[in-house]
């Protein structure tokens, strides 16, 4: 078996991968809380219906995710690492936790990625937090091709 090489990261792989899912499956919703990922830019332009932006409302990010999840949808939510981690941990414990709905939380800039924008923008605590709620799982991928394999995983 052939690896293929990828030449964009993570982020941008794993949404490739996810917006040729969400293209055959209208039910895939993509809730975003961060403004500056180009790689959505082709779900807002080409899914309307099926991607939302919230802006810096997190809590209310997970809250629609939950109540779409709850009608039958399969919800994607991203933002920065420490946004759909610890900022929202109550509604992550009652929804993805208590509820075990559908909804896959997406984050990046784990540890001091974002380390100049200050602590508001550092988690290193994330994957204890996500991993102490029942019926989470959690995945951190090392590369390009391991994430996009997650989206295929997450969908499924």
């Amino acid at each position: 078996m052939s690896i293929p090489k990828f030449t964009i990261g993570m982020r941008d792989a794993f949404f490739n991968a996810l917006y040729e899912i969400a293209r055959k499956d209208k039910n895939v919703i993509i809730i975003t809380a961060d403004n500056g990922a180009p790689s959505l830019d082709q779900f807002s332009q080409n899914l309307p219906n099926q991607f939302f932006t919230v802006g810096i409302a997190e809590q209310q990010m997970i809250g629609m995710a939950c109540g779409m999840a709850v009608e039958g949808k399969k919800v994607y939510t991203y933002a920065i690492a420490p946004f759909v981690t610890t900022r929202v941990h109550e509604f992550n414990k009652l929804c993805l936790g208590a509820m075990n709905l559908p909804i896959v939380n997406l984050g990046v800039g784990a540890g001091y990625a974002y380390d100049i924008m200050g602590p508001t923008h550092h988690t290193v605590e994330d994957l204890a937090i996500m991993r102490s709620i029942p019926n989470m799982k959690v995945h951190s991928p090392a590369d390009s091709y391991t994430a996009s394999s997650l989206a295929q995983i997450s969908y499924d």
